[in-house]
């Protein structure tokens, strides 16, 4: 077996099992191999399933039929969803703001319900705040607008700091990172992040299902938000990395390891006793 066991921990102590989706449980529009597999182990053993995304432009329930579609059942409950947490964060941070927000309809609407306003990109009127999110109709026009309103005073908030996630074949699907990327050069300002890898959605989550970090495991592929995030509020990580094992071993060597490293969920599922 390929996998590298970093620092043990009793798998009957964990309560509740988080697992990214982009590249961990999904590729693409495909579920991962052995996806239905490790879950349905862990469910059998008593274990309780979260899915925490930075997803930000769908919410629970769409993803919840999203993942119906491929064969995964899971209840909206069950997920954790940028989109729909923004708006949370927000007016738990700021209060109800007035703001500008590139991304979908579905990430209007979630931080409208959140009680704040969302004014139109072309809109002369000055805003608290520019929120962005994976916006599939950025346009240069658009670049311009938000980069005004920023450049007036608007607090700069991102989703999520992802630059990419992978595709349906592995290749690498342009993110929030890369459209707050653009925005931060042309105004010179740091956008402030909300998603993984910051705490709060992961204190959330936890404080949303009453769950303790050490009790709780987060699975994920994306080192950077899941691991280094699931790692910082006191969680125990397992990093999917199809990586060979001598770069495994520099970034390892470059970061705090995660207490487990697997090519695959595959060998999650030999990893938690599971037949090859």
């Amino acid at each position: 077996m390929k996998f590298r066991q970093w620092n043990p921990f009793t798998i009957e102590n964990i309560e509740a099992c988080f697992f990214d989706l982009d590249g961990c449980i999904l590729n693409g529009d495909r579920l991962a191999p052995a996806a239905n597999t490790v879950i349905q182990r862990l469910i059998n053993t008593n274990k309780q399933i979260i899915f925490l995304t930075n997803n930000s432009r769908e919410p629970a329930q769409a993803l919840s039929t999203r993942l119906a579609a491929m064969g995964l059942e899971a209840d909206p409950g069950q997920i954790v969803a940028a989109t729909d947490y923004i708006g949370h964060y927000l007016l738990e941070r700021y209060g109800p703001l007035t703001a500008m927000v590139a991304g979908s309809l579905a990430l209007s609407a979630a931080i409208t319900q959140s009680g704040h306003i969302v004014i139109p990109a072309d809109s002369p009127s000055r805003v608290d705040a520019v929120i962005v999110g994976l916006d599939l109709d950025f346009t240069y026009k658009k670049l311009e607008q938000l980069s005004t309103a920023i450049g007036r005073g608007a607090k700069f908030i991102a989703v999520n700091a992802d630059l990419s996630h992978p595709g349906q074949h592995g290749e690498k699907v342009p993110e929030t990172g890369a459209l707050v990327a653009a925005l931060s050069a042309v105004t010179g300002k740091q956008a402030e992040f909300a998603g993984k890898p910051e705490p709060y959605i992961f204190l959330y989550g936890m404080n949303r299902y009453g769950l303790l970090p050490n009790n709780c495991l987060m699975v994920g592929d994306n080192y950077d938000t899941d691991i280094r995030g699931g790692k910082q509020v006191g969680m125990h990580t397992v990093w999917i990395n199809s990586l060979d094992n001598n770069k495994r071993n520099e970034i390892s060597r470059r970061n705090p390891a995660a207490d487990w490293i697997v090519s695959d969920l595959k060998e999650l599922h030999i990893l938690l006793g599971g037949m090859e």
